[in-house]
């Protein structure tokens, strides 16, 4: 897949996120994540997490949209209801099991 392939699906997937429920809540969501980089244990990055993956949870009507989006884009943080960095699951609980502890 060449880079101009990944910004057309990026794109494409990007625009089915406009009915995210995060989408008025950038400012709350950039500190978060910037607690969560800041994070030097598990606990502390699922601390900080834990409103974004309750929002995504319980909230948003595009979780899967949101996503695919952020695996395609390489995302670092919360999005579709797990904590990603570069796109990819990161090593700790993620999704509703950590939401369930």
């Amino acid at each position: 897949m060449t880079s101009r392939d990944v910004v057309v699906l990026a794109r494409t997937a990007s625009a089915r996120l406009r009915d995210a429920a995060c989408k008025e809540k950038g400012t709350v969501w950039n500190a978060a994540e910037a607690e969560m980089e800041a994070a030097t244990t598990n606990t502390e990055l699922l601390t900080a997490a834990e409103p974004l993956l309750e929002v995504c949870w319980s909230e948003c009507p595009v979780r899967n949209a949101c996503l695919e989006w952020a695996r395609i884009d390489q995302y670092t943080g919360v999005a579709g209801g797990h904590v990603l960095n570069k796109g990819k699951p990161r090593n700790v609980m993620n999704s509703r099991a950590a939401m369930a502890s």
